[in-house]
């Protein structure tokens, strides 16, 4: 029988996961590794070293033996990359984003998380927010953060608080939601707007309550 996958990102003790939720863990790093890789290629407020900075990090994050992404990871990034399109255009949350450090900790980091999840009735625009949450403080950490490698170091702490927090919270909802191909469907239907609409709330939040941190 083969071993388990382990996970790309280091984190939390994960031992008593499900062999589902193992699998749904992994594909989440994955998702994780290419929604940030991705943003950052597209960002146009990043420049060539800050975006070779992040393309490092997420390499050395991603120890995943498979090479090229399957048919269904590309069509929940699409899922992904479209939301995160939306909340980058929204200019309220924007204007938070800008006043807000990344020098906090992990703790910090669970501290937000944890109030973001203290009611269990998760949906897919929490999950898009934790995505999009970290992505925009890796974006802080290399347009602020002058030392290349303690940038990359940085931005690979935020990829591991993210996930630790996805294992608390998510993974097991996303298993018992099918799996990731059901956030697929929030662009091909009416839900679309609603899930963007509540990740946009719960940004705001988010980066409300990192700032008091």
């Amino acid at each position: 029988m083969a071993k388990p996958e382990k996970s790309p990102i280091e984190g939390s003790d994960r031992r008593h996961l499900t062999e589902e939720e193992r699998v749904v863990g992994n594909r989440t790093c994955r998702l994780l590794t290419m929604f940030i890789s991705d943003s950052a290629e597209r960002d146009p407020d990043l420049s060539p070293d800050n975006k070779g900075s992040v393309q490092e990090a997420v390499q050395l994050c991603n120890k995943s033996s498979e090479c090229d992404a399957a048919l269904w990871e590309e069509e929940v990034l699409l899922a992904l990359r479209f939301h995160g399109d939306r909340l980058n255009e929204d200019p309220n949350l924007n204007s938070l984003i800008a006043k807000v450090c990344v020098q906090h900790t992990k703790e910090s980091f669970m501290k937000v998380c944890e109030r973001i999840f203290v009611d269990p009735n998760c949906n897919w625009g929490r999950v898009v927010a934790v995505f999009y949450f970290a992505y925009r403080l890796i974006k802080k950490a290399v347009c602020t953060t002058m030392d290349e490698h303690e940038g990359i170091d940085l931005i690979r702490h935020i990829m591991s608080w993210a996930m630790d927090c996805l294992y608390q919270y998510v993974i097991r909802w996303i298993v018992q939601k099918g799996g990731w191909a059901k956030i697929k469907e929030c662009i091909e239907t009416s839900g679309a707007y609603a899930v963007s609409l509540s990740a946009a709330v719960i940004l705001t939040l988010m980066f409300a309550w990192w700032k008091r941190q």
